[in-house]
């Protein structure tokens, strides 16, 4: 059982929850000099970039997913 974070509602026992992402933050991320290892061992710069990183996510019942 689990309460529903998005309707409040109390869910059933074999009733499988959802995730789902509530609130999300543009981040941008820095280059970095020899941070990956490569096939042979060799080390591999990280060219960095921009993405989403995720600030809230809860636990929701399959209706309120849907929606």
């Amino acid at each position: 059982m689990y309460i529903c974070e998005k309707c409040g509602s109390l869910r059933p026992e074999k009733e499988t929850p959802e995730h789902l992402v509530f609130e999300r933050r543009p981040k941008r991320y820095p280059f970095r000099a020899k941070a990956q290892r490569g096939k042979n061992g060799e080390r591999k710069d990280d060219p960095g970039g921009e993405g989403w990183e995720i600030v809230k996510e809860g636990l929701v019942c399959p209706p309120c997913a849907n929606t």
